[in-house]
């Protein structure tokens, strides 16, 4: 089987938060927990000033 990412942490605004780090593509997913049910994303392209917001919404 072949990774297709890697978890890792990395500081971000002097926080340091869980990051998936693609392997075949210039990405790194930063997360933040919100509460029990929400994380906070920010997709970050390697050489691309621009960053990009998402959440992530657990369903029952």
């Amino acid at each position: 089987m072949s990774r297709t990412a890697t978890l890792d942490t990395r500081e971000f605004d002097r926080v340091y938060s869980a990051a998936m780090i693609y392997d075949r593509q210039p990405i790194t997913d930063l997360f933040r927990r919100i509460d029990d049910g929400i994380m906070l994303g920010m997709m970050a392209l390697r050489d691309d000033p621009r960053t990009y917001f998402f959440t992530l919404t657990r369903q029952q």
